[in-house]
């Protein structure tokens, strides 16, 4: 057998299209593979053609299963650019190793963020401090505005208390002064034209106070209100130059180094994010994969995404010991790990440890011997998990690493703080080699990457590899589980045509015994009936006359007999078919309940051979058919009237009797003849039901092939549907093998 040529280049984007290609292809041509009729009829030509179908049917939507998985990774594949993930738990310092690898490796991104950050920075004090400071003096503007309000309120009720007492004043000297005038003589309102009156002095007096009085009011409330305008003023611009700097302070802290680090909160990375480097020679891509702890359902078409693009993955976790198991309920990280990496064709864990205070780096090594056998299980258990996709552990601090490099803080920030507390105890570099990072550098940068284009093809076409193994491993599981449900078919068919043959044989017996006691029956009939007349002592044509009617008349009753004795045998026969069929039926179905899974798979239909097993064994029109074959192969009329021609003809031999011959001597010559000529008939009918029985029992083991093939449908429908599902497995593990 000669080898076939790979699907496609080795490196090379449309490998998952040609892989779905030849997919299609295959199913196309097992599909096209329709069973050929029947030689055993109809019936379990439809059976094999309704089997051939429900195989397709399982076969289809395998195919569209796979064929979605195969576009996804088609989708998500990378072909360029080595791509490295970090998978782990929440909270476990992914993004915090992926910001100091941008500050260290000078990712593009960050270098523009950091002099976006520089830029706006410059010149601007925005720590804490001065924020603090321009909120205390909006507040207190806003004090002394509310300060001035309330003053002029109290004085405007003063102003108006002095209004109203001088318009009390006013209203009683004008009530005076008219009173004073209704009471003046002719010669009074004379002379107080020359002299006024003390009252209308008072009164001028009174009016000319209210208008100062009203005066003075108008200016204080317009110098109250334009101080309060002029705080109002000061007000606006202190809250404007606030919001000025609060933006500007949003703006840096979304610049400034570790704005992608979350603050302990989970699901802080809800959006896979993939960072592009050059360094050290190398062109490579960092992906910051969402925890797969915390609300996992909202960010695993993420997380999946992301670990289909990947080449390589990095486990982060923050404990040195294996990932916890699930509790039966929901799956652990462990499982998580096993079934998101499962395919990847190289992982690496990374212990990231936490450490906040620099006190925790001045040992000699970053970890220490309880950590270590932590880390020694760890592996034994992902490498129990991922097999040879697993490679080793590496033990980091990224925290640490991160305070060194970070120049682009806000001032007065907890970072801010931390850093100063970390570069107080040891210097930069210190913190970079103590941290381990700038080994991980050089792992990352220079390590990992080599060979990166026979790592790209051994990835994208593993997880095809992968994708196709499942499926055989599928139809392989299918293949298996129907070839156990065909062995117990067959066991069960075996059984029941060993009942089917054990029913022919005892109807044989039932007819053969049921006939010759009906024709012994109807021979000591005969020959008493007859014997009854030669005791009249009747002629010899007397005697052959009544000889003839009463072998006729015997015929008649034997053929009427005869029927009626083998009527019910046939039905009882019919029955036990029936009984037997249903009983098959039955034990069918249960068996395959018992046998095959409701579906084989969540993605595949649901499994339904009983349906049909019961379309197309219908038992009662089969035993009926049966039936009647068998009636109509029995004709007793036909031969019975033949072999009592035979014996009538015998007679003649008798002619010679004479009549001269005494009484006695007669009758006794007639009983001879008449059982000589009994016992030849009789003969001959022996042998004719022999030779009927014989046929008959032909055409009943003929007429019940229909049934013996019924029987066997269900394993060779199982065994159709087993054949594709093992050709369909075979041809998936070719398209393995020529995978580039």
């Amino acid at each position: 057998m000669t080898s076939q040529p790979a699907i496609a280049p080795r490196h090379s984007a449309a490998l998952h299209a040609e892989v779905r290609r030849q997919l299609d292809a295959l199913i196309a041509q097992i599909g096209a593979s329709a069973p050929a009729p029947a030689h055993a009829g109809a019936g379990a030509s439809q059976t094999a053609r309704a089997a051939h179908a429900a195989a397709l049917d399982q076969l289809n939507a395998y195919r569209a299963q796979l064929d979605r998985e195969l576009e996804n990774l088609e989708n998500a594949a990378e072909w360029d650019v080595f791509t490295i993930a970090l998978y782990g738990e929440t909270n476990a310092g992914k993004s915090t190793i992926i910001e100091t690898l941008r500050i260290l490796l000078g990712e593009p991104g960050k270098q523009e963020e950091r002099a976006r950050f520089q830029a706006l920075a410059q010149d601007t004090r925005l720590d804490e401090p001065a924020l603090e400071s321009q909120e205390q003096a909006s507040e207190q503007l806003a004090r002394d505005i509310q300060q001035a309000r309330a003053a002029q309120d109290a004085a405007q009720q003063q102003r108006a208390e002095a209004r109203t007492v001088a318009h009390q004043e006013l209203a009683s000297l004008q009530q005076q002064w008219q009173a004073r005038q209704q009471a003046l003589g002719w010669w009074q309102k004379i002379m107080r034209w020359f002299r006024p009156l003390p009252e209308a002095l008072g009164l001028a007096q009174a009016t000319r106070n209210l208008e100062a009085l009203l005066s003075t009011q108008a200016q204080a409330e317009e110098r109250e209100t334009a101080e309060i305008a002029a705080l109002d003023l000061r007000l606006a611009a202190a809250v404007a130059h606030q919001r000025d700097s609060l933006s500007r302070h949003a703006a840096l802290a979304e610049l400034q180094d570790g704005a992608i680090i979350g603050q302990g909160h989970a699901d802080f990375t809800r959006a896979a994010r993939r960072y592009e480097f050059a360094a050290n020679g190398q062109k490579f891509a960092l992906i910051d994969v969402p925890g797969i702890e915390g609300k996992e359902a909202e960010v695993l078409a993420n997380i999946q995404d992301a670990i289909r693009q990947a080449h390589a993955v990095l486990y982060i976790t923050p404990k040195a010991a294996p990932p916890n198991q699930g509790d039966g309920d929901a799956p652990g990280t462990l499982e998580k790990i096993a079934d998101h990496l499962s395919d990847q064709a190289e992982v690496w864990s990374v212990f990231n440890k936490r450490i906040t205070n620099p006190l925790a780096l001045q040992g000699a090594a970053l970890t220490d011997p309880d950590e270590a056998r932590g880390l020694l299980e760890l592996e034994t258990q992902l490498r129990a998990q991922l097999g040879s996709s697993y490679r080793d552990t590496i033990s980091i601090s990224a925290l640490p690493a991160f305070y060194a490099v970070a120049d682009c803080l806000l001032p007065g920030s907890s970072a801010y703080r931390a850093r100063a507390k970390f570069r107080a105890a040891m210097t930069p570099e210190q913190l970079l080699e103590k941290s381990n990072m700038h080994a991980f550098c050089r792992f990352i940068s220079i390590d990992l990457c080599q060979g990166y284009r026979e790592k790209i093809r051994q990835a994208n076409t593993g997880k095809i590899n992968a994708a196709l193994l499942r499926g055989q491993q599928l139809l392989q599981d299918i293949s298996n589980q129907l070839a156990q449900a065909a062995s117990g078919l067959a066991k069960q068919a075996a059984n029941d045509r060993r009942e089917l043959d054990a029913i022919c044989t005892s109807t044989e017996k039932h007819l053969c015994t049921a006939s010759h006691d009906v024709l012994e029956n109807e021979r000591i009939q005969l020959r008493r009936r007859i014997h009854d007349d030669i005791d009249q002592n009747i002629g010899n044509d007397a005697f052959k006359r009544k000889l003839r009617r009463h072998t006729e008349d015997s015929g008649a009753a034997l053929a009427q007999a005869l029927t009626a004795a083998v009527t019910p045998i046939l039905a009882a026969y019919q029955q036990q078919l029936e009984q037997l069929a249903q009983r098959s039926a039955m034990q069918t179905e249960h068996m395959l309940v018992q046998a095959l899974p409701q579906r084989f798979h969540p993605a595949l239909p649901p499994v339904d051979l009983k349906f049909h097993l019961r379309r197309n064994i219908s038992t009662v029109s089969l035993a009926s058919t049966l039936g009647g074959a068998a009636l109509l192969a029995w004709n007793p009329a036909g031969w019975i009237l033949a072999a009592i021609g035979a014996a009538t003809l015998a007679l003649s031999l008798y002619n010679s009797v004479r009549g001269f011959l005494s009484t006695s001597h007669r009758q006794a010559q007639q009983r001879q003849a008449a059982d000589d000529n009994i016992s030849r008939m009789f003969g001959t009918l022996t042998e004719s039901l022999d030779e009927q029985m014989e046929t008959l029992a032909q055409e009943i083991r003929q007429a019940s092939e229909p049934v013996r093939s019924r029987l066997d449908a269900p394993v060779q429908s199982v065994r159709l549907i087993r054949n594709a599902m093992q050709q369909a497995h075979d041809g998936i593990a070719g398209l393995r093998r020529r995978l580039p």
